[in-house]
């Protein structure tokens, strides 16, 4: 019920771009919080190894093709070491892909998602938002209480438990998006195969990645 203290409104006053999420028209087939009963044995692979899951799902939003891969999809800015597209990621996809679901399963997960959503211009669910938003205050509450902490030693018992807390939130929220984003495929590769005119885009259903500055990345970029 903490979750619902969250707001819910959308990002249509966000400059960045995550705000254009807003005027996508198309619906989600099942929300976030839905997800779990629309298809439990994936949410309970997406808890049990989070790794293979983000794994799985990244190369099914790709269709299976790697050369379309780049760290995070792009959607996270270049910081220090850290620059997509640039990483290797054309010499050893697979590889890349395997380190960033060890090292990186947030941002993983929410790449694929967002992937998605830019896919087939899906507009972000108020429930999702509340859903993530609870998500990210938790985990800087248990951030903030690790640092109090440090210097309190009457704070460690209570930062322990948030910590716990914030682990079962983090492992249930990113089961319900991985849940959610294999549903979205799946329902969405039944319609193409089932008679849409474009069938093809079964085979290649990203086109678009979006790089550091937010504009469309090419295989040329890539390569560069």
């Amino acid at each position: 019920m903490c979750m619902f203290l969250c707001s819910d409104d959308p990002l249509e006053n966000d400059d960045s771009k995550y705000g254009k999420y807003h005027a996508f028209v198309n619906q989600w087939q099942v929300g976030m919080i839905h997800a779990p009963g629309a298809d439990p044995l994936v949410c309970c692979a997406a808890c049990v190894c989070v790794p293979c899951a983000q794994y799985y799902l990244r190369d099914k939003v790709l269709g299976g093709q790697m050369e379309n891969y780049i760290c995070c999809q792009g959607y996270y800015p270049a910081c220090c070491c850290f620059r997509p597209g640039h990483m290797g990621e054309q010499q050893c996809p697979h590889l890349c892909l395997a380190l960033e679901s060890i090292f990186c399963q947030s941002c993983a997960v929410s790449s694929s998602r967002l992937a998605v959503m830019d896919m087939y211009e899906l507009q972000s669910d108020p429930m999702d938002r509340r859903i993530i938003r609870f998500n990210n205050c938790i985990q800087m509450a248990a951030c903030i209480c690790d640092i109090i902490a440090i210097f309190m030693a009457q704070a460690r018992d209570l930062a322990h438990i948030l910590n716990l807390i914030a682990e079962i939130v983090w492992y249930s929220t990113q089961a319900c998006m991985t849940t959610q984003t294999n549903f979205e495929l799946n329902y969405r590769t039944k319609t193409l195969l089932g008679g849409a005119d474009d069938a093809a885009t079964v085979e290649n259903p990203i086109a678009v990645a979006v790089p550091a500055d937010g504009g469309p990345v090419s295989s040329e970029d890539m390569e560069r």
